[in-house]
């Protein structure tokens, strides 16, 4: 933003900060809103406007101007439960955010205003903790790790899995990038 590189943090005390990476200064005021820590955070610019999405134990998603330090949108009601996750992708050309959570199956955020969901993703009976989204032979992929322990991969577009899911590890797969 404004040529500098910046970070975007969120904690526990319910807040988001963002951080001037090469002064290690916080810029402005903290993005204050949620009822709950912020569990997840994603950047990205939508039509030439800086943004952040933040997840929260509240089960709330929120939609951040980093230019103005204010929401661009009423929150984005989740499902019950924490938000875990969320990643930005691109689908169709537009810019999109993907959030999980407790109970909650991946979830489509349009990130054009006012942002708009599409349908639930069908989901596997277990806790997503983690997503990443990748463009991998022409189509748009969310890679989720839950508590299953499994790895799952997701076609965005087509709203369905693209195989079985990855297992091996011995516990729940934390992140995934």
């Amino acid at each position: 933003m404004d040529g500098r590189a910046l970070a975007v943090t969120g904690g526990g005390d319910g807040l988001a900060r963002v951080w001037d990476l090469a002064t290690g200064d916080q810029v402005g005021k903290p993005l204050a809103g949620h009822n709950g820590g912020v569990w997840a955070v994603a950047t990205a610019v939508v039509e030439g406007r800086p943004l952040a999405v933040t997840g929260s134990g509240d089960g709330l998603v929120r939609v951040w101007d980093l230019a103005t330090r204010k929401p661009v949108c009423e929150p984005l009601a989740s499902q019950h439960g924490c938000v875990n996750a969320v990643a930005i992708g691109v689908l169709g050309g537009r810019t999109i955010a993907v959030t999980a959570g407790d109970g909650q199956p991946l979830q489509m955020w349009d990130l054009a205003m006012p942002p708009q969901l599409g349908e639930p993703l069908p989901r596997y009976d277990v806790e997503v903790l983690a997503v990443a989204t990748v463009v991998l032979n022409g189509r748009t992929l969310a890679v989720t790790g839950s508590d299953g322990p499994m790895v799952a991969l997701w076609d965005l577009a087509a709203r369905e899995h693209v195989c079985e899911p990855l297992l091996g590890h011995d516990g729940a797969v934390n992140t995934v990038a």
